[in-house]
């Protein structure tokens, strides 16, 4: 609950467009060091570590889904009921 929590407020405080042109454009330390920038100055380690990964799985994700690399929620949802 406290990481979907986290999660919810730092993907919220994305600016979605911004930042995807951002990610798509930048080398990955010029990316790093934008959004730490834009976090406020109150932040710690723990916090900034955790942007970051959160970034970075969204930009993985958005790769996967331009390369097709995708599975359709039908197939997903079969796959959790054999759980």
């Amino acid at each position: 609950m406290i990481i979907k929590h986290q999660t919810k407020q730092l993907v919220g405080g994305l600016s979605s467009q911004k930042e995807e042109a951002t990610m798509q454009t930048h080398s990955a330390k010029q990316e790093a060091l934008e959004a730490i920038a834009r976090l406020p100055d109150s932040v710690n380690t723990e916090e900034i570590m955790y942007r970051l990964y959160v970034l970075e799985n969204i930009r993985r994700g958005q790769q996967d889904a331009e390369q097709g690399k995708t599975t359709p929620a039908e197939q997903l949802l079969r796959d959790i009921h054999t759980w």
